[in-house]
């Protein structure tokens, strides 16, 4: 259900930094706020989210032309799995693409959905993330 997954988010990151329910908080704040730009602020916590997440799961890794820290930290957490690296790379260059989107038209309609869909699609990637790793260790 929602309230166990949510439950198992917080659970683990504040386990692994206190800081990632303050940054994860803020995102909630924004997608709930009147903001007519929401869809950016969530879109820019969420990557910072999942930046730092990555980068505390995957401290270390050697840097390789052409390939982001992000792509190379999922290749380097997940090993051999082809389907799981290249749904989890697609997934965040969606994240990636939804951030830089700028809506026209019925601005606060467009960036009240685009919102929300950013945090879920970020808290679903966590939740994926977190429940592999945790069956890897």
């Amino acid at each position: 259900s929602f309230d166990k997954i949510n439950s198992y988010i917080e659970e683990k990151l504040v386990n692994l930094n206190p800081e990632f329910i303050e940054i994860r908080e803020g995102a909630l704040n924004a997608v709930l706020s009147n903001s007519p730009d929401k869809a950016r602020h969530v879109s820019s916590s969420c990557r910072t989210l999942i930046d730092k997440l990555l980068e505390q799961l995957v401290p270390s890794i050697e840097e390789v032309e052409g390939k982001s820290k992000i792509e190379l930290r999922i290749r380097k957490l997940f090993g051999e799995s082809e389907s799981t690296k290249e749904l989890l790379e697609n997934t965040i260059k969606l994240l990636k693409s939804l951030r830089d989107v700028q809506s026209k038209g019925i601005h606060s309609k467009i960036d009240n959905s685009l919102a929300l869909f950013i945090y879920e699609l970020t808290e679903k990637l966590i939740y994926f993330i977190l429940v592999n790793v945790e069956k890897r260790t």
